[in-house]
């Protein structure tokens, strides 16, 4: 493999909750925490896979509903800044819906936050694209809000209560 070119892996629940949090602080220097990588999540998803360069990860995905109830769900997908725009996302989704398909628990949910992240969903193979059911809520929310930190989503709007409903943010 071209050491340029991230290598993705299964990852543990430790390594994916290190990576948000180094993410935190390097790149949102340890501003408003991003809900998207809320680490309180984590514990609800079942299995993560990494894309990792030169040793370091550079990206996540968590995936829920492989055991229990909770229906499949492609939970967070994340990218630092800098790498973004290779396909890291894509290669990333793609590794977490085949795990979904070998698992028998399909079709798997996502909810689109970015249109970025909506090419990164449409440059997968047709046999991935047809198990998953995306959600686009960047088409009704903006492009932009997944960056954002708890106190900016609670300013938004009624619809981010919801979301919000039982979260106790200052733990």
């Amino acid at each position: 493999m071209n050491i340029s070119e991230p290598s993705v892996r299964f990852a543990s629940l430790q390594e994916v909750g290190a990576f948000f949090t180094h993410v935190w602080k390097t790149v949102y220097r340890g501003g408003s925490f991003p809900a998207l990588l809320d680490t309180d999540r984590l514990p609800h998803a079942d299995e993560f896979v990494v894309a990792e360069l030169r040793g370091e990860i550079i990206g996540a995905v968590t995936l829920a509903g492989l055991k229990g109830q909770r229906p499949p769900t492609l939970d967070t997908v994340y990218v630092v800044p800098t790498k973004r725009g290779r396909g890291i996302a894509a290669r990333l989704c793609e590794a977490a819906l085949r795990r979904f398909m070998e698992a028998g628990k399909t079709p798997v949910s996502c909810d689109v936050t970015t249109n970025k992240m909506q090419r990164a969903l449409d440059k997968l193979p047709p046999d991935i694209q047809a198990i998953v059911k995306p959600i686009a809520s960047y088409q009704e929310y903006g492009d932009e809000w997944e960056d954002s930190g708890w106190d900016e989503r609670e300013q938004q709007g009624p619809w981010w209560r919801t979301l919000l409903r039982g979260v106790d943010r200052n733990e």
